[in-house]
């Protein structure tokens, strides 16, 4: 029998550290959000990014396509701080599923500010912030 809280469990361990990873790769693309989309915002942008991740097998991958989605260019590296806190928090919470999404179940998102073709007769399911949600059928 297992016992959860055991650290030289080493399945343990490895599946912590593998989370606190992801975390650390999810804070770069959240960190391009953290000035301008509040906690559920970034909650949503978590779970979101989480959904494609399982979808495409790869949360690189995902990542990748989440930021050209968003018009990003390449990760950012925050400095320790409140924004780096509000990212690393959402990340975890996600990765651990202890909140409720608000984006309900979205597998895309874009910037409300540019509509990218996939989104041009979508209809999205959530607006948080300047943020839209989608559920769209994986190619």
């Amino acid at each position: 029998m297992r016992v959860a809280h055991r650290t030289n469990d080493p399945l343990m361990f490895d599946h912590a550290l593998d989370r606190t990873r992801q975390a650390g790769r999810m804070v770069r693309l959240l960190g391009h959000l953290a000035d301008r989309v509040e906690d559920d915002g970034l909650l949503a942008v978590s779970y979101t990014l989480l959904r494609r991740a399982r979808a495409a097998g790869d949360l690189d991958r995902a990542m990748a396509q989440m930021a050209g989605d968003l018009g990003l260019t390449r990760p950012k590296v925050l400095a320790p701080g409140a924004a780096l806190t509000r990212c690393a928090r959402a990340a975890v919470q996600a990765l651990a599923g202890t909140r409720v999404d608000p984006a309900t179940g979205a597998n895309r998102l874009h910037d409300r500010a540019r509509l990218p073709d996939w989104a041009r007769h979508a209809v999205p399911i959530a607006r948080i912030g300047p943020l839209a949600f989608y559920h769209l059928d994986e190619e």
